[in-house]
Formats: structure tokens, sequence, C-alpha cells
């Protein structure tokens, strides 16, 4: 009975290299969606290399190799770059830059994103006359919603930049908590990412 030929963890990582599509910062996987850099579970990357250990034909298809495979990747794959500094909102049809008005281009893989809000840019769209309605009521104070849609608006870029947080202030069933579930629906996301600036709620004693 022949043996199985030697099983070589870097002939995974070599792999998912040669596609171009994952990246790493040395502790996960990252893998290009099209839209964005996406974060992979540590068990969805072994996952990944468990599969590919049994269409490689080399080695015992096993939980250790899978673990030997997706480590060497971590290690061998570029890294991924930190969130390029310019003023970009990534959205599904591409990334508006804002540096010099608005500019829609294409999805680019060099900027590093690792979000992507869960709608189009449209400039012919019309007005969101239901929702400029809902937030004139909620907030009728014209340089208050100003200062709400501001920042709301900078929890949308892929850093926090200019380092800064709001706390608001106030008794309780008054709307307070509406931001950031606006914010969550925007990009996906169940609990607020690690780029997203802070919002401190407080009630009086």
């Amino acid at each position: 009975m022949s043996r199985l030929p030697a099983f070589e963890p870097i002939r995974f990582a070599e792999q998912l290299e040669k596609s171009g599509n994952y990246a790493s910062d040395n502790s996960l996987l990252y893998e290009w969606t099209g839209t964005h850099w996406k974060a992979l579970e540590d068990a969805m990357g072994e996952r990944m290399a468990l599969k590919w250990i049994a269409l490689d034909g080399r080695g015992s298809v096993n939980a250790a190799n899978a673990r030997a495979a997706y480590q060497t990747a971590l290690r061998w794959l570029p890294m991924i770059g930190e969130p390029a500094d310019t003023t970009v909102i990534p959205v599904r049809n591409g990334y508006l830059h804002l540096d010099h008005g608005l500019v829609l281009k294409p999805h680019d893989k060099a900027l590093g994103l690792r979000h992507v809000l869960s709608c189009d840019f449209d400039p012919g769209a019309p007005a969101p006359t239901e929702f400029n309605a809902f937030i004139e009521r909620i907030l009728p104070d014209s340089a208050v919603r100003g200062r709400v849609q501001e920042y709301i608006g900078y929890t949308l870029l892929p850093d926090a930049r200019f380092q800064r947080a709001q706390i608001w202030l106030g008794s309780g069933a008054n709307g307070k908590g509406s931001p950031p579930t606006w914010s969550r629906l925007c990009t996906n996301e169940p609990q607020p990412s690690s780029w997203m600036p802070w919002m401190v709620f407080a009630w009086p004693a």
C-alpha cells in the first residue's frame, strides 16, 4: 500500500496567496468579498484548510493538520494594511470619495476597508420624506438635529480619525438609543464595530 505524499502546510497558504483575495494581520484571516475585506473566524479558516487537505491528497485529513495549515497561512499571507486615511464611505456600488466633492469609484482592495454600507450611492434618489419627518419630530431643534446627523455621518467613515465622542443626557424613552441602531442598520453590524466613534448615553440620577 503506497503512502500519501508528505503534508505541506505551506501549500494551503500559497494557494490562498495566489488567489489574491486573502490577507492577514497575523491573528485573523481576511477575505476580499468584492466590496471589502471581511475577517473570518478561526473555526472557518480551519474548516477551509481541512477541505483543502482533502482535495490536495497530501497527508491525513484531521484537525491538527488543518490548524497547522491555517496558522501557516496567517503568517505567510500579505499583511492587510490599516484603512487608508482617504475620506471615503464604502457602499455596495463603489467607494464614495469625499475629498474633492462626491466621486464614486470602484471598490479597491488597496484601501484596506473592512466594512461596507448596505446601500448604494444614488445621487438621483428621492429625499427620504418619512425619515426626515421622523427625525424632525424627535429632534425639533435644527442645530441639534444637524449635529446628530453630522455625527452619524462620522460613524460611516472607516476610522475614528477625529477622535470625538458624544454623551447624550436625558430621561428614558426619548430616542437616545436610536442613533446606534441607525448605524448598525447601515453597516449590517450586529454590534458597533471597532472603527465606530463612541456614543455614551446617561440618565439623570
